[in-house]
């Protein structure tokens, strides 16, 4: 449902739109860029250890595993591993995670070692995702391999050519999100408060999730955004590999390939116009559901979702900075939280909490917000 729109609110759709074509162009060349220092294999793990390394005085974990090239003779290969990787490991191995990272972080390496190799499956085997000289993830052997840049051809792809444009992107080491959204058509909420509709797909290359596809709303006065209840998701499981082989890049893309049309079916039923029109009808009314006590709405959001203690400080903040005590209020309180939070998933969770608070009937919301605080003696 498009409202009017001021000059101010066109020219920030312009802009949206030109800057997206440039995250475009410099995503795809990270990612180009990163798919060439890329290196796969599949190792049985009665050859794989792990050891101790020195170089220039420090010591490090190493990962050794065996890789064999066809008509040659076997080598071993030796890399040390990222973060994640280590938490895979301790989770392969079955040592508690706590318990790893105190030994490595109190230097005490070669426990670690000797713990890793005392418990390595010999029975089983794994693959093994390197990229840049890194182990960067230990996986099962029937990993479906989808990069992100095969993710981007298909997924964003597809939402480009249903008007979509980019609004942002993060990238971690264990997951890509990107945001997209189609500046065409606006839903004003209020008076000159004007939404676009989007969608934000997330991939991970290294077992920290599937790739999902979200609804996604950005309010355009500030660029907030929130994350809808709908979400598409296919898991990682792919057929069985070959231990001791190479992975080669032609064999992932072919993978990937293999699920490209059943993502874009995804992002097609995502970007659905009747359910984000239902979506905002939902939203629209939030704005006359109102708040009886803004300090215990504050607290009972961050108690009910499980965010961090130190959110409800700053929520009640942009909450009086919004001056609108309603359960919109407090979703726009959410989203501008979510611009401030360095950590992209406890952002994205953030988004998420203000997507369920914008389909949130009255009686249930208010049951939610006014729920007895508890205050310790």
């Amino acid at each position: 449902m498009e409202g009017p729109m001021t000059t101010e609110t066109r020219a920030l759709i312009e802009k949206i739109t030109r800057t997206g074509v440039s995250q475009a162009q410099e995503l795809v060349q990270t990612l180009q860029e990163q798919q060439r220092q890329k290196l796969d294999f599949v190792a049985p793990t009665d050859t794989m250890q792990m050891k101790v390394t020195e170089k220039d005085g420090s010591q490090d974990l190493e990962l050794e595993f065996e890789e064999q090239k066809k008509g040659m003779a076997s080598e071993m290969i030796s890399m040390p591993l990222t973060d994640w990787g280590h938490r895979q490991m301790a989770e392969k191995t079955g040592i508690p995670i706590r318990y790893y990272d105190r030994m490595k972080d109190e230097g005490h390496l070669d426990l670690v070692a000797e713990n890793v190799n005392r418990w390595l499956d010999t029975k089983e085997h794994r693959f093994i995702r390197t990229m840049g000289g890194k182990v960067r993830a230990i996986l099962s052997d029937k990993y479906l391999v989808l990069d992100h840049l095969k993710a981007i051809e298909h997924a964003a792809t597809r939402a480009s050519e249903l008007g979509a444009t980019i609004a942002n992107y993060v990238m971690t080491d264990t997951r890509l999100h990107v945001k997209m959204i189609d500046p065409h058509e606006t839903w004003q909420i209020r008076n000159e408060d004007h939404h676009v509709r989007g969608i934000v797909f997330s991939n991970s290359e290294v077992g920290a999730g599937s790739f999902r596809a979200e609804a996604f709303v950005m309010r355009l006065i500030c660029k907030n955004g929130m994350i809808g209840m709908d979400k598409l998701a296919r898991v990682h499981l792919g057929s069985k590999m070959q231990p001791g082989m190479y992975v080669s890049n032609r064999t992932r893309d072919l993978e990937a390939d293999l699920i490209g049309s059943k993502m874009q079916d995804i992002v097609e039923t995502v970007f659905d116009r009747q359910k984000f029109d239902a979506w905002m009808e939902q939203y629209r009314m939030t704005t006359d559901v109102k708040l009886r006590n803004p300090v215990d709405a504050t607290k009972n959001v961050v108690n009910h979702f499980k965010l961090p203690e130190t959110a409800d400080a700053n929520l009640l903040n942009a909450l009086i900075g919004e001056g609108d005590p309603t359960q919109y209020g407090l979703i726009n309180a959410l989203t501008n939280n979510a611009q401030h939070i360095s950590d992209p998933e406890l952002s994205i969770r953030f988004e998420k909490v203000a997507g369920e608070l914008s389909v949130m009937e009255e009686r249930e919301f208010q049951r939610t917000i006014n729920k007895e605080i508890e205050v310790v003696a």
